[in-house]
Order: structure tokens, then C-alpha cells, then sequence
């Protein structure tokens, strides 16, 4: 099972098991007493993935196929 966390601090580096640094603006981790542990710390917290904004080219031609209604 994934989960989405991010960090609960803002420029507070939290450590993922594999020695590397989470993402600030959050990854999809796989759930484990490991992550657990850090949402009950207070060190990241669950929540949603940001929408990604839409690249300019596919907005562009949105933009073309709704002006050609």
C-alpha cells in the first residue's frame, strides 16, 4: 500500500530508510511501521499529491480546441 507524505517543517530534512532525503513537496512512500512512526512523531504528515500544473504546449492546445467551439 502507498501512502503520500511530506514533511510537517518547512526546511526540516527528514531522512527516508534508504538514507536519502524526502522530497519538500512530499513523495508516495510504501507504507511501513517506518513511516508510521514518523507521521506519530509529528516528523512528516499524510496528505494528498499537488496537482501538476499542465505543461504550456497541452495548455496551448486546450486553449486552440476550446477557441475552435
Amino acid at each position: 500500500m502507498k501512502i503520500y507524505v511530506k514533511p510537517n517543517k518547512a526546511n526540516v530534512k527528514v531522512r527516508k530508510p534508504d538514507g536519502k532525503y524526502l522530497a519538500e513537496q512530499g513523495e508516495e512512500v510504501t507504507k511501513s511501521a517506518f513511516w508510521v512512526r514518523r507521521i506519530n512523531d509529528g516528523d512528516v504528515v499524510a496528505s494528498e499529491p499537488t496537482p501538476t500544473t499542465k505543461p504550456k504546449k497541452a495548455a496551448a492546445v486546450e486553449a486552440a480546441a476550446k477557441k475552435g467551439e
